[in-house]
């Protein structure tokens, strides 16, 4: 790690996972990045650092509930293959565990995938086309929060059974073409 950075000594008062503070899963992470880098040329290594330290900065919550709108694990994913020197075949697979939608974690959305696809081809220097697929598992739910439910109990919960409620909802499949010119 950059000598400028330093873990914050207050990562030592939050957990990261259950049985693991901040401070201790951040050095980990760097301790794993600087193991990759001494086998890859990894440009920009200060950035990939600064990420790592910094990456689970918005899970701190002082009265100790899980932070709504927050899954407490993402995972992504985003293979990527170069056909020919101008064509690149790429997916992006996130996954969302569990997520609270309000403060009080009377309502939660189920853990799901979300996942994109996709063609980038350049053409030539100053002209590149693509065509995405956009959630080609057909995922469907809702995400984020809840309108009008932000201090809702557990208890007041049970009483919105079965009515109909504002969201977020995942994109639905859709494919999208691009095409970009440079002057």
């Amino acid at each position: 790690m950059s000598k400028q950075l330093e873990i914050p000594e207050y990562y030592k008062n939050y957990l990261a996972k259950e049985e693991e503070t901040l401070y201790e899963h951040t050095a980990e992470l760097l301790e794993c990045l600087g193991e990759l880098s001494k086998f890859s040329d990894i440009k920009n290594l200060w950035l990939v650092e600064l990420s790592c330290l910094y990456h689970d900065v918005g899970k701190i919550n002082a009265t100790g509930n899980t932070v709504a709108e927050i899954p407490n694990v993402i995972v992504e994913f985003d293979p990527s293959y170069m056909i020919t020197p101008d064509i690149k075949l790429w997916t992006s697979f996130r996954y969302f565990s569990k997520t609270y939608a309000n403060i009080n974690e009377a309502y939660y959305f189920n853990g799901r995938w979300e996942t994109f696809g996709g063609v980038n081809w350049q053409v030539n220097p100053k002209l590149s086309l693509g065509c995405t697929v956009v959630n080609f598992l057909n995922q469907t739910g809702a995400k984020g929060s809840i309108a009008g439910a932000e201090l809702t109990t557990k208890d007041e919960a049970s009483k919105f059974s079965n009515t109909l409620m504002t969201g977020s909802y995942l994109r639905p499949f859709t494919i999208e073409f691009s095409a970009s010119l440079k002057f």
